[in-house]
């Protein structure tokens, strides 16, 4: 049995490790790396536990007790710089993060405390919307058997939490909050499968909960269920990155409500909110098998986006909205994440048992790519309250129908002539009980469908 400070003690396969402001930073690594192989169970004692990056190992428990505060150094340089060794989309280059996992099995991240990025640090404040030199909070890379739970998730430099290429996971009771830099998303699901996510409250300057297929594999037997969801941003996304693309997705019981945060660190800057639900295929992946039901959605600029694009971007140099900030990533022209296949389907969508309240001036929006409609698009039962209404310019614009750019309610070129539900390029669409209420002053009809563009 190995042997550690008098701040640490064993029993059987659990390490106790006591808070202690004066040890080094690579503490719990050096515990980890010295505990039982077969299995170990770590648990930090209430205080504040600082540390560099944590490289996690298989057959690991660690537990962060109710007051316990895992948190990152605010120090740039005591983190590592980890390459992925799947392709992707995002990983052309390497990328800083604080916990991280690689090609493990058997991870247990639990306890009632919290895990904080450190986020606002001044080393990481670069003003880059997708900067290498950010860390993730927590990196998980084809892993199997992953379950964290009951645990704060607080501010990090980067996306709070990406499950990348990973299978068997079960996400349960977090409380992510993340407004502390530029592109802090919640929760990614990553070319992953067989996914559990269940009764998580999730707040975030950028996409809350991101649904996103940056490798070739799709993110696909999805369960989502029970959670609030807050962006400054989307709340409940797929893509934009959707090399791989997405299937079998069921998502019930939400809440779309405004963020909390007074901090605004989104180049939008919209207080409640872009987009309630953003579905979007846009580089090469097919979208099919998707279920969204029983679902409130308040103070969004736009409550529903399903989108097929064509931008087909299989590199960060070419998403979309960051280009000019490529030489600041170190990302060169010549890089490529993955190859694409492309297969444009967005098909089998259902959205039911939806209300959105206080939101506008964007209505409701299914749209695909001339000679590539989305297919079998049924919305039922959906009520849509508007408080912000449209303009005699949304009337006379013609929408651009351009879909090889980043998926947003901003690609339309204008709020579109509809205040409910506005249409284009769609195949047997399904509408039932769909209701609007306009806002106050509203001159724009309920419903819009696009004239046949070929």
């Amino acid at each position: 049995m190995p042997t550690f400070p008098h701040d640490i003690t064993q029993q059987f396969n659990r390490i106790d490790i006591s808070p202690d402001p004066t040890a080094p930073l690579n503490r719990i690594q050096s515990v980890l790396d010295r505990a039982p192989s077969e299995g170990a169970h770590l648990r930090l004692l209430p205080g504040l536990h600082r540390s560099g990056t944590l490289r996690l190992r298989s057959n690991l428990h660690l537990e962060i007790m109710p007051g316990a505060i895992l948190q990152c150094s605010p120090d740039s340089r005591d983190l590592d710089v980890w390459t992925s060794p799947e392709p992707s989309r995002m990983d052309p280059v390497p990328w800083k993060t604080f916990l991280v996992g690689c090609d493990l099995e058997n991870i247990r991240l639990t306890g009632g405390g919290t895990i904080h990025g450190s986020g606002e640090a001044p080393a990481f404040q670069d003003d880059v919307e997708n900067s290498p030199a950010r860390p993730y909070g927590v990196w998980l890379i084809r892993c199997r058997n992953v379950h964290i739970s009951n645990l704060f998730l607080r501010n990090s430099g980067f996306w709070m939490l990406r499950i990348f290429a990973c299978q068997q996971v079960r996400l349960h009771a977090l409380q992510i909050w993340n407004h502390a830099n530029r592109n802090n998303d919640g929760l990614d699901i990553d070319s992953s499968q067989d996914v559990l996510i269940s009764d998580c409250q999730i707040d975030s300057s950028d996409d809350a909960l991101c649904l996103k297929s940056e490798g070739s594999s799709p993110c696909q037997n999805i369960l989502i269920q029970n959670c609030i969801l807050s962006s400054h941003a989307s709340a409940f996304k797929t893509g934009s990155g959707s090399v791989g693309g997405f299937s079998n997705v069921i998502a019930s019981n939400l809440i779309i409500r405004p963020s909390a945060s007074k901090t605004m660190k989104h180049p939008s800057c919209r207080w409640k909110g872009i987009t309630g639900l953003n579905l979007a295929t846009t580089d090469g992946g097919p979208m099919r098998s998707v279920i969204l039901q029983n679902i409130t959605i308040e103070g969004v600029d736009n409550p529903m986006l399903i989108r097929l694009g064509n931008r087909l971007s299989g590199s960060c140099t070419r998403q979309g909205y960051a280009s000019d900030s490529d030489h600041l990533q170190g990302v060169q022209g010549t890089q490529v994440g993955v190859p694409l296949a492309p297969d444009l389907q967005l098909e089998d969508v259902i959205i039911q048992n939806l209300i959105a309240r206080d939101v506008g001036p964007y209505p409701a929006i299914v749209a695909g790519i001339p000679n590539n409609p989305v297919r079998r698009i049924t919305l039922r039962d959906i009520t849509i309250v508007a408080s912000r209404s449209g303009t005699k310019a949304d009337l006379e614009t013609q929408p651009s129908w351009k879909a090889d750019m980043y998926p947003s309610r901003l690609m339309f070129k204008t709020c579109l002539p509809a205040f409910g539900l506005a249409t284009a390029f769609t195949e047997d669409l399904k509408v039932e009980n769909f209701k609007a209420v306009p806002a106050y002053g509203e001159i724009r009809p309920a419903r819009w469908d696009a004239p046949s563009l070929h």
